[in-house]
């Protein structure tokens, strides 16, 4: 999927922290440990903070910009293709976040250095410095 504008890049990425939220949030009624499942269930929360601060940029800065064109960031074909069902089991569900958090962390690197609203690039960096930390979370699993 071609994301070719700001707006697009936004809407993508919101999406996405909805869907991973839900993804975490049935991850952790699948694994038998609490700690484990207290992990997924904290990913769960992040996410829906991640999605309210991504709400609240593009409401706070991209109001004249949501039609800017950027050239050269789609959609990671990887990440396009997981599977965030909650029809896993516990092992796959731990590498299905693994390649969450990766491929989610290349992405947002990627559109923070194409975006144009530099507080928009340091939002998308923070998050993946974020995708960071919940990777080696999940290595404790």
């Amino acid at each position: 999927m071609k994301l070719g504008t700001a707006g697009a890049v936004l809407a993508f990425v919101i999406d996405l922290e909805a869907r991973s939220a839900e993804f975490y949030e049935e991850a952790a009624t699948l694994v038998k440990d609490p700690a484990h499942s207290e992990v997924y269930s904290s990913l769960a929360e992040a996410r829906r903070e991640r999605k309210k601060l991504l709400e609240r940029s593009r409401r706070e800065y991209m109001n004249e910009i949501l039609l800017e064109p950027i050239e050269g960031l789609e959609a990671s074909q990887r990440l396009a293709e997981i599977d965030l069902s909650s029809e896993k089991d516990p092992g796959a569900a731990r590498q299905v976040a693994e390649e969450l958090e990766a491929n989610s962390r290349r992405l947002y690197l990627d559109a923070a250095e194409l975006m144009v609203l530099p507080q928009i690039a340091r939002v998308l960096r923070k998050l993946a410095q974020g995708n960071a930390d919940h990777r080696l979370r999940l290595d404790s699993l």
